[in-house]
């Protein structure tokens, strides 16, 4: 049985190319509007800065909206959040 979050993941359609310090990942992203705003920004130039040397945070040009998100736990090493406050 697949759990929520992943039967929202479409792999073909929301699939970005991240380069940080000269190393390339490849992010999955849930389908969301707010996922659909972030890929129509691309290409994006962010400026990365330590965050209490637990996570990288960059600010983007503008808000995401935040009407189909909903809340999760367990991030790990590696997930791409959207934070806002």
């Amino acid at each position: 049985a697949k759990d929520a979050a992943a039967s929202k993941v479409n792999p073909s359609r929301m699939r970005i190319r991240c380069i940080f310090d000269g190393q390339s990942f490849t992010a999955t992203l849930f389908d969301t509007a707010a996922a659909r705003e972030l890929i129509a920004m691309l290409p994006l130039h962010l400026q990365l800065a330590d965050y209490y040397n637990n996570e990288k945070i960059a600010y983007l040009p503008h808000k995401l909206t935040e009407g189909d998100s909903e809340p999760f736990s367990g991030e790990a090493a590696g997930d791409v959040c959207y934070y806002a406050p």
